[in-house]
Parts: structure tokens; sequence; C-alpha cells
């Protein structure tokens, strides 16, 4: 883990007061240069780096950010839970004369790197140069999953765990050949899968207090009296106006980040000096709108807190996680404990100790220029205040402010 203060390059604000048109002797400027507090940890699991940081900001928010990079995940040998030995004979016949050793994929480890959201490249054959006798029926360039599958899905039917395999061979049906629906060549004999990289967070906000709301406001536009419930008064000119409809969840909720222009955390019984609810918004800075998978795929049964970008459920002791800690679980039901299906039951969290269930994603569909190390991307979401303080949050910060604007540029140093 590293701690610093990084220099943004921008602007905290700033702002050109021009004598000419507003009041002052002489044209002022007055702003004050950005730096962050960077908290970040870096872990490699695998062939992916992820760099986890928080970034606290003079104004108050708190940005939190997952980053990606690494290089891409290349086929292997069967190895680890399901050996050649296991194999029948065909199986292990076919693998070794048309796929050889190396390219036999074991599924419970094609699964878990799925799972584990990293950058997956997949095998093409080459027809000139591999045995075609085991390969599917499709274009010249075939994914070694489907050749993989083929070769060994009778060990699929035989091995001791061959219940949990077939639950994972729809996982790969789609991924046959180099079909640009599923990915795309990145080298030789190498395609990129489309996949997805996807984080979840549990973020327990307490506003001046535990006694907390969850409203949402959406930015719409009607008539005077969609908007405020009354006539249109003379004194309006056009019946059409642009307004903000908040609504409060007095129930636990599931909410998408793109159906919503502001999601926010109240206390309603605590306002700042201008009698408004205090409170903090949730901004989904870089996510996927919603995840694509029905709730019955393979996938989603132990993925229930990847179904919303926010689900918000009162605080339990006994409601730790929303995902069973364990990297080879599609397809077996997830324990209520760790589930987040289980956890919205409807109850209210009306004046409550809120927890928040924040996913956010990014779907990755590779190109060329991610060989042969995957340029960093990021996925997160900011913690913003709203009507949380009297007036901006850094005003208590001497600004960097010259009187007679631009008579010292001489002084000024990059």
């Amino acid at each position: 883990m590293c701690v610093f203060e990084a220099p943004l390059g921008t602007s905290l604000y700033r702002h050109y007061n021009r004598a000419a048109s507003l009041s002052g002797a002489e044209d002022t400027a007055l702003g004050k240069a950005k730096s962050v507090l960077v908290v970040r940890t870096a872990t490699t699991p695998g062939n992916y780096d992820y760099i986890n940081q928080f970034v606290f900001e003079p104004d108050g928010k708190i940005d939190v950010q997952m980053i990606f990079g690494g290089v891409r995940l290349a086929p292997r040998p069967l190895r680890t839970a399901m050996h050649k030995s296991a194999l029948p004979a065909s199986a292990t016949s076919c693998c070794s004369v048309a796929l050889r050793p190396r390219m036999c994929w074991l599924l419970t480890s094609a699964v878990s790197t799925c799972n584990s959201q990293y950058m997956i490249a997949s095998y093409a054959r080459n027809p000139t140069v591999d045995n075609v006798d085991c390969a599917p029926p499709g274009p010249p360039r075939i994914a070694y999953f489907s050749v993989g599958y083929k070769c060994c899905r009778d060990a699929i039917t035989t091995a001791p765990h061959a219940q949990r395999l077939r639950r994972f061979t729809s996982l790969f049906v789609a991924l046959h050949c180099t079909d640009p629906a599923f990915g795309v060549p990145v080298h030789d004999h190498s395609n990129g899968i489309l996949h997805d990289h996807i984080a979840g967070y549990k973020v327990d906000l307490d506003i001046a207090g535990t006694a907390n709301r969850l409203q949402t406001t959406k930015i719409q536009y009607g008539t005077y009296m969609e908007a405020t419930g009354k006539p249109k008064p003379p004194y309006v000119a056009y019946d059409g106006i642009k307004y903000a409809k908040l609504q409060q969840h007095p129930n636990e909720s599931a909410l998408f980040a793109h159906d919503q222009d502001f999601i926010t955390v109240i206390n309603q019984n605590a306002t700042n000096k201008w009698g408004v609810p205090r409170g903090y918004d949730i901004i989904f800075e870089s996510t996927i709108p919603r995840q694509v998978y029905p709730d019955d795929h393979p996938v989603m049964a132990a993925g229930a807190w990847m179904k919303q970008n926010l689900a918000a459920t009162k605080r339990k002791e006994d409601e730790p996680l929303a995902a069973v800690p364990s990297n080879f679980n599609i397809g077996v039901p997830t324990p209520a404990r760790w589930n987040l299906d289980s956890y919205m039951d409807g109850e209210s969290i009306e004046d409550e100790d809120l927890v928040l269930w924040l996913t956010v994603g990014k779907q990755h569909y590779p190109k060329a220029e991610d060989v042969p190390v995957v340029s960093n991307f990021g996925i997160g979401f900011s913690l913003v205040p709203r009507n949380y303080n009297d007036v901006a949050a850094f005003k208590d910060l001497p600004s960097a402010q010259e009187q007679n604007y631009g008579k010292d540029a001489d002084k000024c140093v990059p």
C-alpha cells in the first residue's frame, strides 16, 4: 500500500473578474491548483494487475477506482483438477493427436479464469498445420474452447467433477470461431474473446448518523402542472419546463446507473444552514449500464450482485458479503448468507442504517492493441457531497490569488 499527495495539473477552482463588466478597480483572477490524497494498492492475480485506489479531494469528493492492466491470458496445459489420466482413452488420444497436450483446455480452469474477469485469449487453429480430425465444423480458424470441449467432452461426462463441468458447457458453446460476434484475432493463432471486468463494493454511508434514506432525482420535461401540481401562473410565458423529480425509496431497492440522474443518501432530519437535508451523491463514473445475462444463466447462480448497479438494503451483521468467497461457484446456487437476492426482501429502509451494494464494470471487447500488454483502463464511482456543507468544503483553503491580473506574468513558472 502507498499513500501520497498527487498534483493533477488542473484547478480546484478559478475565476477571472473583468473590471469592465463587474465591480472592482482592476482585473483580478483567483484560483487554486488541485491536488489530491491517494491511497493505492496493487495486486497481480495471474495475468492481470488490479490497481485499487481511493482518491480524497479537497471539496469532499471521494473517488473509488479500480484500474486494470496486464497481459492476455493464453491457453495452458490440462494439468490441475482433472489430469490426463482421468480422460478416457479416446479423449486422451484426441487431445494428444489433434490438439497436442498443451491445447486441451480444462473447463474448470477456463471457468475460473472467466470468473476472475481476465483478458482471455483463445487458441485459433491453423488448418494447414494442425490435425483437423477432431475439429468442429466452422470457418478455417477455430477457437480452442470449442475444440477442447469436443475432444474432452467424454471426460466431462466421466470425470469425478462431471456434474459441475456439465453446468459450464453453456458458457463456451459460442466461443467456437473467429466470428466478430465473440472476439477478434489479435495475433498468430490467437483470438481475443469478449468478456467483462466487473467489481462489487459494499458502501456503508452514515450521513450525520445512521437514520438515512435513499433518494433519486430524474431530470424531466413537462407542463407547469406536471412539474408543480399547480396551474400555470400568467407570468410564465410558455407551458413547458425542465424540472427535477425527486423520489424517496421507502423499501429495499435495486437501481441502474443510467436510469437516474442523481442517486443520493440523505438524512431527512439533519439539514444544513439553508434547511436542505444533508447528503452524498453516488456517481457512477465508468460502468456498463446493466448486466446482460438472464437470471437463469449459470453465471448468475453466483452473480446476483451483478444484476444492478446499486442495491440498497438495511444493514445487518449476518449479511457480510454480496458474493460467495470462492472463484469456482459458477452454476452452483450461492448460499443465502452470501447471496444479494436473499438480502433484498423488501424491508423498510426509511431512516435506517443503509448499506449500498455497488457494481461497476466494463465490457472488454479485445483489439490488436491489447498485445503484448493491455493499456490500463478503469472503472469506478464517486461519493460527492450534496448539501452536506453550508458552503464549498474548500472555502477555508488559501487561494492562489493575483491582483492586477497579467501584470506579473513574467513571474509565472511552468
